[in-house]
């Protein structure tokens, strides 16, 4: 599907897209000749993004028939935090050399609110400082974005928990209104119920893995049906960078596409 882009097009724009293409497809599902009880939504990245955004979007709109199932590829569905275990990991691993990095992720960010590069946004995002220590201690923040509900496992012996007194109150008032839509950070939502049958990947060499294991969990802490794989040695791309070479790139599509299969 085609959708506006950054630079020239910031937020919501792409969600707006995606989803007159979705509400299309399921209110036209017979033209097609597809049974609207019975569609699903994927992605990989940010297209996992744009799925989990539009499967949200659907379930509030009360014209819409559900989506049935989401298949979700190592999806970003935060940007409050960049400090979670997988960020530290890949920092500690990789600095800025590798498929998606912390300055990759603000550079991205600040394109999606500004539509250009704001060096000075970038440099707060990275070091957590976009938000307002007020809004770290509350328990909506610690409970959405919750770095317990990822498996002990899989958390470096360096880690260290972020500081929650640190911040700017100035930018944090520009760019609240956005950040609490939760078609921007999906992780942000407060009630997941009802949400699709769900497969989520994860890969071990990825900054953001952190962000589908806490979205894995609180669809399941909310009812939902999820399977969540994590690929430990795959990297962040691997669906779109090699993966006929990569064995675990190669199973992490086929166990989507099975899950898809079953649950459909």
């Amino acid at each position: 599907m085609q959708y506006r882009k950054i630079p020239e097009h910031q937020f919501p724009a792409q969600i707006e897209d995606s989803m007159i293409a979705t509400r299309y497809l399921l209110t036209h599902a017979s033209d097609f000749k597809v049974d609207a009880s019975r569609v699903a939504v994927s992605g990989d990245s940010a297209g996992g993004y744009l799925a989990t955004v539009i499967a949200q979007q659907v379930y509030d709109d009360p014209d819409l028939p559900n989506i049935k199932v989401q298949v979700l590829f190592y999806p970003g569905t935060q940007m409050f935090d960049f400090q979670t275990p997988s960020h530290q990991k890949c920092s500690a691993l990789f600095g800025n050399n590798g498929m998606l990095t912390h300055q990759t992720l603000a550079w991205l960010g600040s394109m999606y609110h500004f539509g250009k590069a704001d060096f000075e946004f970038m440099g707060q995002v990275m070091s957590n400082n976009h938000t307002a220590p007020s809004f770290k201690k509350t328990k909506r923040y610690q409970r959405n974005i919750n770095h317990s509900l990822v498996p002990k496992e899989l958390i470096p012996d360096f880690y260290k928990p972020p500081p929650n007194n640190t911040g700017s109150d100035a930018l944090w008032e520009k760019l609240k209104d956005v950040y609490m839509d939760p078609r921007h950070d999906p992780l942000m939502r407060d009630d997941l119920r009802g949400m699709p049958d769900s497969f989520i990947a994860t890969c071990g060499f990825d900054c953001i893995r952190d962000d589908g294991i806490m979205y894995a969990k609180r669809l399941e802490q909310a009812g939902n049906h999820v399977e969540w794989v994590n690929y430990n040695g795959c990297f962040h791309g691997v669906l779109w960078q090699g993966w006929i070479n990569f064995k675990n790139g190669r199973k992490m599509l086929e166990d989507g596409l099975a899950y898809a299969k079953e649950h459909l």
